[in-house]
């Protein structure tokens, strides 16, 4: 018997992050995010805090190089009732597993929601989180939470400098070439395999090329989901070893 599930809410458009962001905050009566951002959120960010809605009180932490990990394994969490990723791979999966030290009181608190703003097209923070990370997450389950909401902007793909495009889009290329050799039966998950393995087979060199180009960041980012999706089928022998090197290397985790 397979399981087959899709995935969470997500938000695919120029621009997603300035005309989505706002609402699903408002939706959801939240006003105090905490914002990680990595080494590839660049520039992202002031459009990040600019997106805000009005009367929200961000907290801002940067965060290095390393994969996340113990060094990000618990926050201030004081008035927090947010968490947003913003970046590579070290903010998307941290935002997902970093616990939020939060006043104790007699009543259990609820988790605090999750979201994920990618500006590479490689880790979206649908499945298995980097090598390093703490073994829990929030609310003591044995797995890292989802995003609840993630923001596919391909706007943002301009800002990474070509050398780490050229990366990342090989890792989403990567996940979609996994997914569809993995021996797990999941229709969805080939088709979507196929098609992301399409989209950066024909785009991804364009968009090293030129990335400003419109187009070529449009199809590599709806590549770089496909493979996220896809690999909810599985993944196989490539990420088996690089996690164990990334273990070993934490640098590799850029």
């Amino acid at each position: 018997m397979s399981l087959i599930r899709y995935v969470t809410r997500i938000h695919f458009a120029n621009r997603a992050m300035e005309e989505a962001l706002p609402e699903e905050m408002r939706e959801r009566g939240l006003a105090a995010p905490l914002i990680l951002a990595d080494a590839d959120a660049g520039e992202a960010l002031p459009r990040l805090l600019d997106s805000l809605p009005p009367g929200a009180r961000p907290r801002v932490v940067e965060i290095g190089t390393q994969p996340a990990g113990p060094h990000l394994a618990e926050a201030d969490g004081e008035g927090r009732d947010l968490v947003i990723g913003l970046g590579g791979a070290q903010a998307i999966d941290g935002a997902r597993i970093i616990r939020l030290n939060r006043a104790p009181g007699p009543m259990p608190q609820k988790p605090v929601p999750r979201m994920a703003v990618p500006t590479l097209p490689g880790c979206m923070g649908l499945g298995a989180v980097r090598a390093g990370a703490p073994p829990r997450d929030i609310s003591g389950g044995a797995a890292a939470p989802v995003p609840c909401v993630l923001f596919c902007d391909p706007t943002l793909l301009q800002l990474v400098p070509r050398d780490r495009l050229a990366a990342a889009g090989m890792d989403g290329l990567v996940h979609c070439l996994e997914a569809l050799v993995s021996t797990a039966w999941n229709p969805p998950a080939d088709g979507m395999a196929f098609d992301g393995l399409r989209r950066a087979g024909q785009w991804l060199e364009r968009l090293v090329a030129d990335p400003a180009g419109p187009e070529a960041r449009c199809e590599v980012m709806a590549a770089a989901l496909n493979g996220a999706l896809a690999a909810q089928k599985g993944l196989g022998a490539v990420h088996a070893m690089a996690h164990a090197f990334e273990a070993l290397v934490p640098e590799a985790g850029r």
